[in-house]
């Protein structure tokens, strides 16, 4: 893990550029950064390096780096893959301290691509310069005037919103294709960094950067995202609750649906927490917005630009056709929004000024009388537009010459004087040539125009549920280590000595050969009870007359199982007998498990038999831990018992868990009206749930061995009742023991 950040200033805020192959072909991608860093008035240092050319565009071309007479801060690098490492070299010997490298043929062309771009990377570590790509379309910075890219120009005459946005891409091809697409519908981003293979630096070092930038103005940023690499994944994980903090909006599109690891999952909660789960189960917990693609990016983009955002989701629907009034009342519903009465003063107002055939409810159809008198379009915005119980409205009508001038000056004197979000969608009632003009008018004073009902619905619906969520959002509580962490080391040290191992420190070998180790409901359940969370009264026993006095007190129904750190699910081996009752019935059980144990042709290991008390019938539920490579303990909850794998009622976060996230993973779940208490059941002891889930998230943090954990089920009684673990099964790595 990286522990300090890197200076990105050289990237930033570079005094001096060095363009390694330049061209004087501005079609060529060596051609590109020069001619645009001319172009915008980049106002400093630009060295072209190319032993063929002489001078370029009248600046002096050097052969190779070493010969640049000043110091360098960014050094361009756009020459073949066979000869990037040796550019690279004197770069570094030059001192010069950041480099952005266009070559491709390293990580994804293969075995000896890879070797080389860890070359790279080694390089990056060992001499201090930092290297963005290979594999890269580069950097953009338009307010700093930088342009260390091949991307095409964007020669864009009027851009129509003035927010700040930025854009982090993993892929050249597609950040270009987005910036373009912003581009054509008048948002530019300022910054733009294309990060290629990530050789050294990647997307998580620059979303830091402008989290937590203090003198820059952001009010999105925007994100494609492939896969955060392991070492960058505390990064990332800081870098999005900074945003969220300073309130800066993070935006992803992210690709690769599907489940992460080759290994096998050993528990419930390992099969269900595949890598795109967790990260969306990220991208709610920090706020961040996860648009399904790009035709979603660019109609949030365009509503954000217009820089009012949603106080609510109360919407209201003002449409020219009944048609368009239904379909667009369908939309809101579906992504969100809520299309509420109007007060009573409301709906008066606008039959006075519609025809009686004209529907002045909510969503209101102004009839096709609107084509005769364009007025009412803006008197009927101005009347809703000052109903309290509206946060937003969407506006759906047609233009053109007919009813352009009437429209387009009192719509712009309204929308400029109301602080409520709107969004048009405007249609041509002409050529759709003949209409643009009206539509740019339109667009020119900063009302968000679409074309398309879904994605800019979508888009108002989510930003509008984002607000609402970030108003409530309360960061996680950061506990120190304390007793309970003390004591559950003693216990997990106990642990290993019970069973003969080695000291964890002693372990290495062992280690290296079976790679990680289980520990047994039993073990498991002296460490939940460190962190106070409540499991079943049982006795670990290893003969016939100590099952029996575990009887004598633990009651009349008891479960007997037995007990092996080899074994993750009981049943699977006939390893648990259900309502025995008294002395003789358990020792008789006691002994029937021993001989079913030793007949299994492979048998495990027994630790002992557990003598347990049988608990009444109450809700399931499962609590699981899974130690995520990038974002480390990933905390689940869900309907438990022996269906969790197939129901897959889940929701996840990532550790640390504020009571606020505990509370969203229960309301997101599937069956949480049940727990509420559906057809006349008590409701369930959810405070009791909220507690354990905090409780299991601290253990995960502070037991950074653990891997995995099953709480499954976990006995969820009426409200005031309590919640008890029945069964635990744990997974460790055993050589971080001696660590913790």
């Amino acid at each position: 893990m990286e522990h300090q950040k890197p200076d990105l200033r050289p990237f930033i805020q570079p005094q001096s550029i060095a363009i390694l192959g330049a061209s004087k072909h501005l079609g060529k991608p060596n051609g590109i950064p020069l001619f645009m860093l001319l172009e915008i008035g980049y106002p400093g240092k630009i060295y072209p390096v190319n032993p063929s050319y002489q001078e370029i565009a009248g600046y002096p071309c050097y052969p190779d780096i070493e010969s640049i007479p000043g110091e360098v801060d960014l050094a361009v690098v756009g020459v073949s893959a066979d000869q990037t490492l040796a550019v690279l070299e004197a770069c570094a010997r030059k001192g010069v301290k950041g480099a952005v490298v266009f070559t491709s043929g390293f990580a994804e062309a293969g075995e000896q691509g890879i070797d080389l771009q860890e070359t790279i990377h080694r390089l990056a570590q060992e001499s201090g310069m930092r290297i963005v790509g290979p594999n890269c379309v580069g950097i953009v910075h338009r307010q700093n005037k930088i342009w260390a890219s091949f991307a095409p120009p964007l020669l864009y005459r009027k851009a129509y919103f003035n927010k700040n946005f930025h854009f982090i891409s993993q892929s050249g091809f597609f950040g270009i294709l987005t910036y373009q697409m912003a581009a054509r519908e008048g948002l530019f981003f300022d910054q733009f960094y294309s990060v290629g293979n990530e050789a050294d630096l990647g997307l998580p070092h620059f979303l830091d950067c402008l989290a937590t930038d203090n003198h820059d103005r952001t009010d999105l940023i925007a994100c494609y995202i492939e896969g955060i690499k392991d070492k960058d994944g505390e990064l990332f994980k800081s870098a999005a609750e900074e945003a969220l903090l300073r309130d800066k909006l993070i935006a992803v599109i992210k690709v690769g649906q599907t489940a992460a690891g080759t290994r096998a999952a050993s528990s419930h909660t390992a099969a269900l927490t595949g890598a795109d789960r967790v990260y969306d189960a990220f991208f709610r917990q920090k706020r961040m917005i996860r648009a399904p693609g790009i035709e979603q990016l660019i109609p949030l983009l365009k509503i954000c630009g217009a820089g009012k955002y949603p106080a609510g989701k109360r919407t209201a629907v003002i449409s020219d056709s009944g048609g368009g009034a239904v379909m667009l009342a369908d939309k809101c519903q579906l992504y969100g929004l809520d299309l509420v009465r109007f007060q009573e003063e409301t709906e008066r107002q606008l039959k006075e000024i519609l025809p009686f055939f004209a529907a002045t409810g909510n969503p209101v159809d102004l009839t096709a009388q609107v084509m005769t008198e364009p007025e009412l379009l803006f008197k009927s915005i101005s009347i809703v537009e000052k109903d309290p119980n509206i946060d937003n409205l969407v506006l759906n009508f047609g233009i053109g010459p007919a009813n352009a001038p009437a429209v387009i000056q009192s719509l712009k004197e309204l929308y400029l004087n109301s602080d409520k979000p709107m969004i048009a969608v405007c249609w041509p009632w002409a050529e759709e040539e003949a209409a643009r003009p009206y539509i740019d008018e339109i667009r020119a004073f900063g009302l968000p125009v679409f074309h398309e009902l879904d994605d800019c619905i979508w888009a108002l619906g989510t930003l509008a549920d984002r607000m609402e969520k970030v108003r409530k959002y309360k960061p996680p509580r950061r506990f120190a280590p304390g007793k309970e962490q003390r004591n559950a080391q003693f216990h997990l040290e106990a642990y290993w000595r019970s069973l003969g191992l080695p000291r964890p420190s002693e372990a290495r070998e062992v280690s290296a050969q079976s790679g990680y180790n289980n520990m047994s409901e039993y073990a498991m359940k002296q460490i939940l009870s460190c962190y106070g969370i409540p499991v079943t009264r049982e006795f670990l026993v290893h003969s016939e007359a100590e099952a029996a006095r575990a009887a004598e007190t633990l009651g009349e129904n008891l479960a007997v199982k037995a007990v092996s750190r080899e074994v993750a699910h009981k049943t699977e081996i006939g390893g648990v007998l259900l309502h025995r009752k008294g002395r003789e019935e358990v020792k008789q059980a006691y002994a029937e498990l021993v001989k079913t144990i030793g007949a299994l042709e492979h048998p495990p290991h027994l630790e002992g038999i557990l003598v347990q008390e049988m608990l009444p019938p109450a809700t399931e539920l499962i609590v699981g831990v899974k130690r995520d490579p990038v974002f480390g303990p990933v905390v689940l909850c869900g309907l438990g018992g022996i269906f969790v794998e197939i129901l897959e009622d889940i929701s996840l976060r990532v550790a640390p868990l504020s009571r606020q996230d505990a509370e969203e993973m229960l309301q997101e779940l599937k069956s949480y009206k049940v727990f509420q208490g559906a057809r006349r059941q008590e409701p369930a002891d959810l405070e009791a749930v909220i507690e354990i889930l905090l409780s299991v998230s601290r253990l995960a943090l502070e037991m950074d061995n653990l891997l995995e954990l099953d709480l499954n089920p976990l006995m969820v009684y009426p409200r005031g009742q309590g919640a008890v673990v029945v069964d635990a099964w744990g997974r460790w790595q055993e050589d971080k023991n001696e660590e913790t």
